[in-house]
């Protein structure tokens, strides 16, 4: 009942069941040579609950109130945000819902800061806590204090961690002291891909095949 009221006030028609994960409706033949393809899931197949391949309409019933939508430039990609609720006394949480062609596969969450030292290090303990030790990597530039003297100054530095279903990064915002979670899809990020070939090579030849001859 709570279910068909929300869908009531969104003013939306909604499936009676919540959306499967993208992995549970990929054939054997659509998942030769990309991810998906055995071992154990250890990440979540998308985020609060929402899972991949979730359309705009199910992610915002999910999430139990409309999000702002944001066009981009490509005809494929649209992006749900949802801000923080007026009056929220805990962490500030954006999150961006990345969905290609109406299907939800990539999540990023910005947890804004800064976070002191201490913080940081507790953030990044808690994801690791959860999900196992992160591969760690950084970026260093040298810096020159004195003549005799050099230290690297790490200007970028993440976290991540994957399974065969999900990618997800832990990354510091160095300028803001920030956090940033991006978590994907690997089945429909190599969906994607493989419909972006496509379509170059389809631009290509039907641009040769328009050329007139005499």
């Amino acid at each position: 009942m709570k279910y068909l009221l929300l869908c009531l006030t969104l003013g939306l028609s909604l499936p009676l069941t919540a959306p499967v994960a993208d992995a549970a409706n990929t054939t054997s033949e659509d998942t030769e040579d990309v991810p998906g393809e055995g071992g154990d899931s250890h990440l979540p197949a998308g985020y609060k609950g929402v899972v991949w391949g979730a359309n705009s309409i199910s992610v915002q019933a999910l999430r139990g109130r409309p999000l702002e939508r944001q066009s981009t430039a490509s005809s494929h990609v649209v992006y749900l945000i949802e801000a923080p609720l007026p009056g929220d006394k805990t962490t500030k949480r954006v999150v961006k819902w990345k969905l290609w062609d109406d299907a939800l596969m990539e999540v990023q969450i910005l947890f804004e800061g800064p976070f002191n030292r201490s913080e940081s290090r507790e953030l990044v303990h808690k994801f690791e806590s959860r999900y196992g030790e992160g591969n760690h990597e950084e970026k260093k530039q040298k810096q020159h204090y004195n003549w005799d003297r050099k230290t690297d100054l790490v200007v970028d530095e993440w976290w991540t961690w994957e399974d065969p279903f999900t990618t997800q990064m832990l990354k510091k915002n160095l300028g803001d002291n920030s956090w940033t979670v991006l978590r994907k899809s690997r089945v429909l990020e190599a969906n994607r891909d493989r419909q972006q070939t496509d379509e170059k090579t389809q631009t290509k030849t039907g641009r040769v095949q328009g050329i007139d001859l005499d």
